[in-house]
């Protein structure tokens, strides 16, 4: 159970990458996601440290508008795409 525990411990922690936390201890990753959601529900028998930053927060958008070409009356077949940049990524 210390080995369940400390690696769910490990995986609470900000930006600490659970594929890659289990791979290196052997186990899978679902396993680790289950896990963590057992220690969050107390299943463990013991109380669970959940850091504060795990909780929700919200982010700010910004919304800017492009000048679109000329449309002909009809639907277009275009597809809708969304930008989102996070502080080091694109997606």
């Amino acid at each position: 159970m210390d080995f369940k525990i400390k690696l769910v411990e490990q995986a609470l922690q900000p930006g600490v990458p659970i594929a890659k936390l289990a791979r290196d201890n052997g186990i899978n990753d679902n396993l680790l996601f289950n896990w963590r959601q057992l220690y969050r529900q107390g299943k463990f028998g013991v109380q669970p440290k959940i850091p504060t930053t795990q909780q929700a927060e919200l982010l700010a958008v910004t919304l800017t508008a492009e000048p679109s070409p000329l449309r002909s009356p009809l639907p277009s077949a275009e597809p809708v795409t969304c930008d989102i940049e996070f502080t080091g990524a694109r997606r």
